[in-house]
């Protein structure tokens, strides 16, 4: 049984800190926010009776916060490789493309570029 729930901290933790890089694009952030959140789990566990071991538990603490780190830094990685070489199909690194989109509206509504779209505040 505690092998099943060590097996299943263990998935859940590699499987949200990849959401968790995507949302942060910071595998540190990843791995300091799963730090801080086991690290309450196990000292209301340990204040509550359920873990005796506190030292234990610390270490196993940091175990999955390195490999959180890890699974983010590896994600991040994928994610640049997928930018690099399939370039377009990827959305991952900031781009103008809201430039793009206000010259579009600025030529639909016939306003040139002359006036930028952002100062544009009343229309229906």
């Amino acid at each position: 049984m505690n092998f099943l729930i060590f097996f299943a901290i263990f998935t859940a933790t590699i499987l949200l800190s990849i959401v968790l890089e995507r949302v942060l694009n910071s595998p540190i952030l990843v791995a300091i926010v799963f730090f801080g959140v086991y690290l309450i789990v196990v000292t209301a566990l340990f204040a509550f009776g359920v873990i005796t071991d506190f030292a234990l538990a610390i270490l196993i603490v940091t175990v999955y916060a390195i490999i959180a780190f890890i699974t983010a830094y590896i994600a991040r990685f994928i994610r640049c490789l997928c930018q690099r070489f399939l370039g377009g199909c990827c959305s991952e690194c900031p781009r103008n493309e809201n430039d793009d989109l206000e010259q579009e509206f600025d030529q639909n509504l016939g306003l040139g570029s002359t006036l930028n779209s952002r100062h544009i505040t009343n229309i229906k």
